[in-house]
């Protein structure tokens, strides 16, 4: 006849607790590792970079600089606000989507921001000439001025003669 003591069996349920401990905490910590990939910014004068995760959370990124590390996944670009108090919203971009999908050990590109270029449309409505200005970015994003205190001034000149002047108007 076998005898079983209370010592052995307490022994055996602690070594059954420590072995299912130790597989669970390995399967939780596999299925916890993050994996990361890196956004690459090509683009000059970027204050602040929003984006928004799977979740719809929005990850801001201040003064991001060249490169950021990101979990994997896709995200959606938000805004990108320059120096000078500029920004940019983003529901689409140029190649029609704003998705940015980030990928374990590799390097995506994202440009915006500058070298910024400035243009000056205009339109004949009666005897007047509608004078439309636009801030453009590098990948031909359009940046509004978010401080609307000092508007932009224009003028005109025919030869070294002034022949009007004054400031744009928003919106």
């Amino acid at each position: 006849m076998i005898t079983i003591s209370k010592n052995s069996i307490l022994g055996f349920v602690l070594i059954q607790i420590a072995i299912f401990q130790f597989f669970t905490s390995n399967v939780l910590a596999q299925e916890n590792e993050v994996k990361y990939g890196e956004l690459k910014i090509q683009g000059r004068y970027i204050e602040k970079l929003v984006l928004e995760d799977k979740d719809h959370q929005a990850k801001e990124f201040e003064k991001p600089g060249e490169v950021i590390k990101l979990p994997i996944g896709e995200y959606r670009l938000l805004q990108v606000h320059l120096s000078g108090e500029y920004s940019c919203g983003f529901r689409t971009t140029l190649t029609g989507s704003n998705i940015i999908k980030i990928e374990e050990d590799k390097q995506l590109e994202l440009k915006a921001g500058g070298p910024l270029k400035q243009f000056i449309e205009t339109e004949r409505v009666g005897k007047y000439i509608v004078l439309n200005y636009k801030l453009v970015g590098i990948e031909g994003e359009n940046y509004i001025k978010t401080n609307l205190d000092k508007q932009p001034e224009f003028s005109v000149y025919k030869g070294k003669k002034l022949i009007a002047s004054g400031k744009f108007q928003y919106g």
